[in-house]
């Protein structure tokens, strides 16, 4: 039986196109010439000539959608995956607008291929997948009723945090590495959902930017591969990585790890950190405002009255903590 089949090309230099007109019965030959004709690239080309380097990947995907869907799920708008090569290249920073929608602009750089200036739909697409879930986002985890929240997170001043980070996960179906330079701490969300992509978050809880509701501010940016080893040029980015390449990781944590020295240095009220303070989110107990990178891991939500913000790194702790989990922050 011929079915349609429906692929996502992505090649050199972020250059993509979708074939949608193949079947089952289209012959490896017929596709070759279909992607060297929308491609533009002469079947003589070379790999060097192309831009293919050693170490990169390939994806092929194949769609259980009728033929003439156009609309790409979440999951297909990301780039392809990228393996690090050793020794070669160095994570960077890249920097989202501080305009209260920077979770929601790093998540779409990573997640859908570099995108800017997306934060409106991302919103949109929280919205959408509360909506579409009111048992699983109900108003015990949301601290509001399921139709009020959907209108709250499209609110441009509303912040981004740990519910969205895992909303955003399930969408596209990818974990989400959010690190803390400055405690050394990473959160992983979407973990154990058998996962095939990585990205990474860099997550600031210091005064890095003036929130416009006073008290402590948060930022989120990019954390991003440059093969070049350039901070500044952002055109080769790579923002999605195989779950399985633990090098890619490494590489991500030892960026964290020299950003985490240099700011205890430069600020007398961080200490340094002897070890990683990690933790797998599979589902945050209360929503984020903005003021803490995760709630708590319990599995059980408790009375939001009955939790408190660290003063230093606004942390979100448990009701008979007396100092804070993250920085031992006495409580006040």
């Amino acid at each position: 039986m011929t079915t349609p089949v429906r692929l996502q090309v992505r090649g050199p230099g972020g250059a993509r196109c979708v074939l949608d007109h193949l079947t089952s019965e289209t012959t490896i030959d017929d596709l070759r010439s279909q992607i060297s004709t929308l491609m533009d690239i002469h079947p003589d080309t070379t790999l060097a000539t192309a831009g293919v380097r050693s170490g990169e990947s390939i994806i092929v995907e194949k769609s259980t959608a009728p033929r003439g869907i156009q609309k790409a799920s979440a999951a297909e708008s990301q780039s392809v995956i990228y393996t690090i090569p050793k020794n070669t290249g160095m994570f960077v920073q890249r920097a989202m607008p501080p305009d209260n929608s920077c979770l929601f602009h790093s998540v779409a750089y990573v997640c859908k291929d570099r995108a800017r200036d997306a934060a409106v739909a991302m919103r949109k697409m929280i919205a959408d997948a509360v909506a579409a879930s009111p048992a699983v986002y109900n108003e015990t985890l949301l601290e509001q009723s399921n139709a009020s929240y959907q209108s709250f997170i499209m609110n441009p001043n509303v912040w981004g945090g740990a519910i969205e980070l895992l909303i955003f996960s399930r969408l596209f179906e990818t974990e989400i590495v959010a690190f803390d330079p400055d405690y050394l701490r990473e959160d992983v969300f979407g973990q154990d959902a058998g996962y095939t992509r990585r990205v990474f978050l860099l997550f600031s809880a210091g005064r890095s930017q003036e929130s416009q509701a006073g008290g402590h501010a948060a930022h989120y940016d990019a954390l991003v591969f440059s093969p070049g080893g350039s901070p500044n040029d952002d055109r080769n980015d790579k923002v999605v990585f195989s779950a399985a390449d633990m090098y890619a990781w490494e590489r991500a944590r030892q960026f964290i790890e020299h950003m985490h020295r240099e700011r205890c240095t430069k600020n007398p009220q961080l200490q340094l950190c002897k070890q990683w303070r990690r933790s797998k989110t599979g589902a945050p107990t209360r929503p984020s405002t903005g003021y803490s990178l995760t709630a708590s891991s319990s599995s059980s939500p408790s009375a939001p009255s009955a939790t408190w913000a660290c003063s230093a790194c606004t942390f979100v702790n448990q009701p008979g903590s007396r100092q804070c989990e993250v920085c031992q922050t006495a409580r006040k």
